[in-house]
């Protein structure tokens, strides 16, 4: 059993990376709605006019989410 494997209790193997890939999406998942809302409240939106495609008001803060979930990644798993 190397040090990236994960032995459970059946003696499957699982490796490290599968799980890190997994905690990191569903950290995205919680972390997007919340930065969604943050936009709204600091009016980092993008209004609709005639050159934009949306028809509703559209947060522009949708970067800051996946770099959170990314560097959170590298603070968190960094082995």
């Amino acid at each position: 059993m190397g040090i990236h494997h994960l032995k459970l209790k059946d003696g499957a193997e699982i490796n490290l990376q599968i799980w890190i890939m997994i905690i990191c999406f569903l950290i995205g998942i919680l972390i997007i709605p919340l930065v969604r809302k943050f936009a709204f409240y600091i009016n980092a939106v993008d209004e609709p006019r005639e050159r934009h495609i949306h028809t509703k008001i559209t947060p522009t803060l949708g970067g800051l989410a996946i770099f959170f979930r990314v560097y959170g990644r590298y603070v968190t798993f960094s082995c």
